[in-house]
């Protein structure tokens, strides 16, 4: 058995399929606002290094916040969490 088939058949065993379903939908957002930021800047002034330095701005953003939201997320609550991270996203987004 391949390495792939073996962590497939391990992943599937230990979270169901459901579970990996839905983290893969979960967390599709994350790479699209990146890619989509990049197409935007490069759309708006035709310079693909600005393109390329915001949807990095982005991912870093998204890779140092990620952890932090997370243990904040278990010591007070998804909900607020998510509510505050939507709305600071989202303005982060617009600037």
């Amino acid at each position: 058995m391949s390495p792939v088939a073996s962590y497939r058949r391990r992943l599937l065993s230990l979270a169901g399929t459901a579970y990996v379903v839905t983290a893969f939908l979960g967390r599709l957002p994350l790479a699209m606002s990146q890619l989509g930021t990049l197409l935007l800047v490069v759309g708006s002034t035709g310079s693909y290094g600005a393109g390329g330095a915001s949807a990095g701005a982005l991912a870093l953003a998204n890779a140092v916040g990620s952890p932090s939201a997370g243990s904040l997320a278990d010591r007070l609550g998804q909900r607020r969490v998510v509510l505050v991270q939507s709305i600071v996203g989202s303005l982060g987004l617009v600037l």
